[in-house]
């Protein structure tokens, strides 16, 4: 077995522990035994929050191991395409990492190996909104006084009609209109690197000695030279302006009396170069794209939910629910006894019907919870070793299944819980008499026949019609005579009563 282990950091100081393992041919599950029983260790260790294992492990050999240590800790194989000449995949990539972020492709093979270079990508940066375009209106260089009298011009009785949705639409569209008519504005691309204070002046700045750079790698003249030092120059000036009037407004907004818990979060994690988690997975769009961006998630989520929420005729009348019965409930009785057997009946309820699901999983899939229940525990175990001895051992679920279903049984016959009322079995029928009483009770005794032997030890019926099968007119049959003939050979019997 040959394993390398490395730790890998991103930009957010969150670590990664890398695995290449190299398993031969020849050789059973003991390396993916190893992983599953100590990677939790390594991975507690080491500081460590996500997981990658690389290398030829030939699982094609081994696969229930293999499938059982991607379900116990959640990985997923991303190489599902050949990696070998023969046709075969024996070099996977898994890791726990989100799908959207690690990509694998072949390359060609190397050397003399008879295996393909896979070419693994992991996108380690934050995913960001896409490229949004803004606008920002020139408010000082607008003319005011010609919107005032356009405005005034307006016969806003003949405008403002109808209710209250559709009169606050119409003064929304002439209000915008004359806005781009008399407004001057500039649009530019914030870019998803963009910092929170890059805004309009710093972009301006920036595209400014972009050209001037240009000019001056094109004809590389002590002019354009010079225009690229005063570009550079006011691109500093504009930053270290946009950075401190950033943080005047950060500081305004958080000493502020508005603001909530969670733009007070959200400010602090920002400052520490924290990443937001996405807790929400790729969403497919109506149209079959995936959507991997917040505001297409946010798009995607607020269409089906509205879609969801909006009915197609409010004006309809509600449906009458027909009278079925005239009789009315007037109260209810709750005796002391019935309130315990109900609160009896919801304790633990998940106990009383697995045990009838477990009866029936068959062993292989009873060991991979057994794994997964083991893990838990040694998880336990690692984040609290103070409270380790003070962990309760759990059966595995192959040896609970005949406990949990004895615990059934006792519920619904001494219990006798409502929900498992269909599980109780008949009564038995009481015996006539008690084991404990029975040398007090006067039996019969079985005659001796008249040559001095006593007969069988078989029940009586079963005698009974033996001993009319043997009769002299009607001989009984050859193997119960054989039995018969044993019985009667019993020397040492004969000799006793003799």
């Amino acid at each position: 077995m040959e394993m390398m282990f490395f730790k890998l950091w991103t930009h957010t100081q969150d670590s990664i522990l890398m695995c290449v393992c190299y398993r031969p041919q020849w050789q059973g599950g003991e390396p993916l035994h190893y992983l599953t029983t100590n990677l939790d260790t390594l991975l507690l260790q080491h500081s460590c929050k996500h997981l990658i294992i690389v290398g030829d492990l030939n699982q094609y050999l081994v696969q229930r191991q293999f499938d059982e240590l991607l379900t116990v800790f959640g990985l997923t194989n991303h190489v599902d395409f050949p990696t070998h000449i023969s046709g075969s995949s024996l070099d996977p990539v898994i890791t726990d990492l989100p799908c959207s972020i690690v990509t694998c492709r072949p390359l060609a093979t190397v050397g003399s190996s008879d295996h393909l270079a896979v070419l693994t990508k992991i996108k380690l940066a934050i995913d960001r909104d896409e490229a949004v375009t803004r606008t920002n209106w020139l408010w000082d260089k607008g003319d005011w006084d010609a919107m005032k009298a356009t405005l005034n011009k307006i016969v806003w009785s003949d405008v403002l009609t109808g209710d209250v949705d559709t009169q606050v639409k119409n003064f929304t569209e002439i209000l915008i209109s004359h806005q781009r008519r008399f407004m001057p504005c500039q649009t530019y691309k914030s870019k998803p690197g963009d910092q929170p204070w890059f805004g309009f002046q710093c972009r301006k700045a920036a595209d400014s000695k972009n050209k001037a750079w240009l000019r001056y790698k094109s004809h590389p003249t002590r002019r354009h030279k010079h225009q690229h030092k005063i570009a550079c120059e006011n691109m500093k000036r504009v930053q270290k302006e946009a950075i401190n009037n950033w943080r005047d407004h950060l500081k305004r907004k958080l000493t502020g009396q508005s603001v909530g818990t969670k733009d007070w979060w959200s400010s602090i994690k920002q400052q520490q170069s924290f990443s937001r988690d996405d807790s929400i997975p790729p969403l497919t769009a109506p149209d079959g794209s995936v959507v991997t961006c917040h505001r297409g998630k946010a798009q995607v989520l607020a269409a089906h939910f509205s879609s969801k929420m909006t009915v197609p005729d409010p004006e309809r009348e509600l449906p009458t629910v027909p009278v079925l019965t005239k009789a009315a409930l007037g109260n209810i009785t709750i005796t002391t006894e019935e309130e315990g057997r109900l609160r009896e009946s919801q304790v633990r309820s998940l106990m009383e019907y697995s045990p009838l699901a477990w009866s029936s999983c068959p062993p292989s899939y009873l060991r991979l919870l057994d794994r997964v229940q083991a893990r838990a525990q040694r998880l336990a175990r690692l984040k609290a070793p103070e409270a380790a001895a003070q962990i309760i051992i759990i059966q595995p679920l192959q040896q609970r299944r005949d406990v949990a279903g004895m615990c059934v049984m006792y519920k619904a016959h001494r219990m006798q819980l409502l929900q498992l009322a269909e599980l109780r079995l008949n009564p038995r029928a009481r015996p006539s008499h008690s084991t404990r009483a029975a040398h007090n009770i006067d039996h019969q005794v079985t005659a001796l026949r008249e040559d001095g032997t006593l007969p069988p030890l078989l029940p009586t019926p079963l005698w009974s019609t033996l001993e009319h099968l043997g009769a002299p007119d009607r001989p009984a049959p050859h193997h119960f005579h054989a039995r018969l003939q044993i019985g009667r050979k019993n020397a040492w019997l004969q000799a006793e009563l003799t």
